[in-house]
């Protein structure tokens, strides 16, 4: 009888440390589960990490890109700065012509465009048109060459004249080119 009851003590406490044992089964398989989640969704996280630094990398490139084209500007635009001095440095003579003591006085640039721009009688063009041609817009260009737009309402054009100052200090008028650009 005792070894009937150390039997059924025996039997009923493996039941119970199996049913322990299943139970702690059960909960590690969940355990299991749920690191297998927590691993998918950190493998999920990873790959977005990846797509994200990848799309910095293109956009950093960009970037990259957008400040080479901006120094490569920076230094088009020095040079353009340059050449518009050196050209600038050539105009400096009209003004020292306008600012030397000649025999127009110190506007002689001045002077010399509003004479030209009197002077539609000049136009060679003129004869060609039924209207009368008048100088719109005259510019010194050189100390002996001006350039004048001119219209006469229906048509225009531009031209490239000579003058020069005579001894009774007129200027005199020699047309080089004209051309009707309407």
């Amino acid at each position: 009888m005792i070894k009937k009851q150390y039997f059924i003590g025996f039997v009923i406490v493996s039941l119970i440390i199996l049913i322990g044992f299943g139970l702690r089964l059960s909960t590690l398989n969940r355990v299991v589960d749920l690191q297998g989640l927590m691993i998918e969704s950190l493998e999920k996280e990873l790959d977005r990490s990846v797509d994200l630094n990848e799309e910095l990398g293109k956009n950093l490139k960009t970037y990259e890109d957008i400040v080479d084209d901006y120094k490569t500007l920076v230094e088009d635009l020095e040079a353009r700065s340059k050449n518009l001095e050196e050209d600038l440095s050539y105009y400096e003579v009209f003004d020292y012509y306008d600012r030397m003591d000649n025999s127009l006085g110190k506007n002689a640039t001045m002077i010399i465009e509003s004479n030209l721009l009197e002077k539609s009688d000049i136009i060679v063009l003129h004869e060609d048109s039924p209207w009368d041609m008048f100088f719109t817009d005259v510019r010194v260009l050189t100390n002996s060459l001006a350039i004048g737009f001119f219209e006469d309402g229906h048509a225009s054009g531009y031209g490239i004249y000579e003058y020069k100052i005579n001894e009774k200090n007129e200027i005199e008028w020699l047309v080089i080119y004209e051309r009707m650009t309407h």
